[in-house]
């Protein structure tokens, strides 16, 4: 009779955008592994980069309230979003997802030609209603590029035409050609006693062939051509406001992200950019929980090269190499050819999705999927212990 295997395993995985909640996520695959060690100790961290589903993740982390607000939703839509408040509400969350997100368009078709943050600045000036001294961004899975124009006017940045006229609709990429003067004497007041922190999934600057428009366009549904034209429009959008505000904020690190919202935060409201998983794993003390485990299990949507700038997984690896702790990667797929280039942040990989599907039939059996995938590293490591154990009683050399 074979000894049962004793380990203590941490799951702490971003959300499987579109189809998993991290506190789903990391339940599932509890589950998996159970199905084979029932032995394993798993401690389950949730976990947001500062994408979809953070809210939810410092939730869990944190006792807070959630408040929930009418917005101008992506496409003009109005929508409810809400924010987090935290620590007798000195602390307050707003997810940049909740009122821009890629699932905010009302007919799920996606353009972010057309596509505002504005909702997101409403989002950010009920929060400051509150009694806060800290205000937290986190601004992952948006559906725009518009600069963070949209967002700035939300808060009271005026924008005039070159007639002087000033621009009331909520801009977008294909309102930024208007713009001609930028007065920010209107700003909302609090926004100068609240300290702004931003977090960012992603390090890309705010133009170029690493920029906003040319890595994130795409998923957002941008054509070749579209990329061209928002990479240019965000060019001479951000010349204006460096000539107006004397800052300059296109080459700094985060910049891109959000479609350009990093860079509106720093250049107009002097916020900081963090990588969202560092202020995760503090929230989480994930550092304290990971000491002395056995194996860290992580994972995401998508595995790719996109994960080792900023994302979930490669900081949670980080603190992994950090504590000599084996970490596995979970993707719900993962790109070709890159498995051997990611050893050296992750021990392993390992995708969910093991049968042909379509895009509609992996969101559906999404944790279905990632359940088996827990069942197929829980085998390896039955298997790994068992081949220890035959070479320590020498039957393999």
């Amino acid at each position: 009779m074979r000894s049962k295997i004793i380990m203590r395993i941490v799951i702490a995985t971003d959300s499987f955008k579109g189809s998993l909640r991290s506190i789903t996520a990391v339940r599932t695959i509890e589950r998996g592994l159970h199905k084979v060690l029932p032995e394993v100790v798993c401690d389950c961290v949730a976990l947001g980069d500062g994408g979809e589903g953070t809210l939810d993740a410092l939730l869990v982390a944190h006792a807070g309230i959630t408040h929930t607000v009418s917005v101008i939703g992506p496409q003009g839509n109005q929508l409810n979003a809400r924010l987090g408040l935290f620590d007798s509400e000195s602390l307050a969350m707003v997810e940049m997802a909740e009122a821009s997100g890629l699932d905010k368009h009302p007919t799920g078709q996606l353009d972010p030609w057309t596509a505002s943050s504005y909702g997101t600045g409403e989002l950010i000036r009920a929060a400051l209603a509150y009694p806060i001294s800290q205000l937290v961004v986190g601004i992952g899975g948006s559906a725009t590029n518009d600069g963070g124009a949209g967002l700035c006017q939300a808060l009271g940045v005026r924008f005039y035409d070159a007639a002087g006229k000033l621009l009331t609709e909520p801009m977008a990429p294909n309102r930024l050609h208007l713009i001609h003067d930028i007065d920010i004497e209107n700003i909302v007041p609090r926004v100068h006693e609240v300290m702004f922190e931003v977090m960012c999934d992603v390090d890309s600057p705010l133009l170029g062939k690493n920029g906003a428009s040319a890595v994130f366009g795409p998923q957002k549904g941008a054509d070749p051509s579209m990329v061209a034209q928002l990479d240019a429009t965000l060019e001479v959008f951000y010349a204006l406001v460096e000539r107006k505000l004397g800052t300059a904020v296109k080459d700094r690190p985060g910049a891109g992200a959000a479609g350009g919202v990093g860079a509106a935060l720093m250049a107009f409201f002097g916020a900081s950019v963090r990588p969202g998983i560092e202020v995760m794993i503090e929230a989480c003390q994930l550092r304290e929980r990971t000491i002395g485990a056995d194996l860290l299990i992580t994972g995401e949507g998508h595995i790719d090269r996109q994960t080792l700038r900023g994302k979930a997984p490669a900081g949670v690896a980080a603190l992994a190499r950090q504590l000599d702790v084996p970490v596995v990667a979970i993707g719900g797929g993962l790109a070709r050819d890159i498995a051997l280039e990611m050893t050296t942040t992750f021990d392993a990989l390992e995708a969910s999705i093991a049968l042909a599907q379509n895009v509609e039939q992996a969101m559906a059996h999404a944790e279905q999927d990632l359940e088996a995938a827990a069942v197929r590293v829980a085998l390896w490591l039955k298997l790994g212990a068992r081949m220890a154990t035959s070479s320590a009683s020498g039957r393999l050399t």
